[in-house]
């Protein structure tokens, strides 16, 4: 969890620009590696089949099939340039790409993409990697998560009312400390507060959650200078000439956007 500045965007008009070409140039650079460098051999000898989702109906802005890997990715650009709080991943990412889980396809990454980096909460990513290497019980699934030792989740503790200060911290976090346990099951709350995700009983949200936790994956400072330089170098492998590069890139870009608004799936 690197801390790279990048400079502020300003807000309104020119923020919600910045997010949409950060998205766009994203997915582009997925769709030319998939059409352009992929060559995977299935079992049978034959090129495996890959695929792109653009604006998919479940969760996230993205699918990407590949490799017998299924990449579910959410893409978001951070204006002011601040570092991502745990709180604002809670709510603000783990509930869309949580609508994408289906425990039926294991070989899933969630992949939450944005240009500026992690705040202080390297303690509960740890927790979240560390259920990869653990196997969610049938049942009870709360008693296999550790209630001692506690998470750090990037804040300060609130002040004790009994000393007559006032709590700084957001209502969001209403405990003092949390730990493996408490933490799940704040992060199971806000992943089901939707009306497509309420009805769900609480042995299937704890293993689904488990099962997205465990494959969740942070990826910081991509900016649109990198994502169009890796483009770049993607393209000029197949392209003759530099002079056809911009030509090429442009042209894909407009055939994306027109993917994009159709909103069906793409297949390679």
């Amino acid at each position: 969890m690197s801390k790279s500045k990048q400079a502020p965007v300003e807000p309104g008009g020119p923020a919600n620009i910045n997010g949409i070409l950060l998205q766009v140039l994203w997915t582009l650079l997925q769709a030319v590696e998939i059409r352009f460098l992929t060559t995977s051999i299935d079992e049978s000898g034959s090129l495996s089949e890959a695929t792109l989702e653009v604006e998919p109906h479940t969760g996230g802005d993205l699918v990407v099939r590949r490799d017998g890997t299924r990449y579910v990715e959410q893409l978001k650009a951070r204006s002011s340039g601040n570092a991502w709080s745990l709180q604002d991943v809670v709510t603000k990412v783990f509930p869309d790409l949580y609508l994408a889980v289906d425990l039926e396809q294991p070989n899933t990454l969630y992949r939450f993409v944005t240009e500026s980096h992690a705040g202080r909460w390297s303690d509960a990513a740890r927790f979240f990697a560390s259920l990869a290497q653990r196997e969610c019980p049938e049942h009870k699934i709360l008693e296999a998560l550790d209630d001692v030792a506690e998470v750090r989740i990037g804040r300060n503790a609130p002040t004790n009312p009994n000393t007559g200060g006032q709590a700084k911290e957001e209502p969001f976090w209403e405990l003092e400390r949390y730990s493996e346990r408490t933490l799940f099951k704040k992060i199971a709350a806000e992943v089901t507060n939707r009306k497509s995700t309420r009805d769900e009983s609480k042995e299937e949200t704890f293993r689904k959650l488990w099962h997205f936790l465990a494959r969740f994956q942070f990826d910081g400072n991509t900016n649109q200078e990198s994502l169009l330089a890796k483009i770049d170098r993607s393209l000029l492998s197949v392209i003759d000439s530099v002079d056809e590069l911009v030509r090429t890139r442009d042209g894909l870009l407009m055939n994306l956007l027109r993917v994009s608004k159709s909103g069906r799936e793409n297949r390679i």
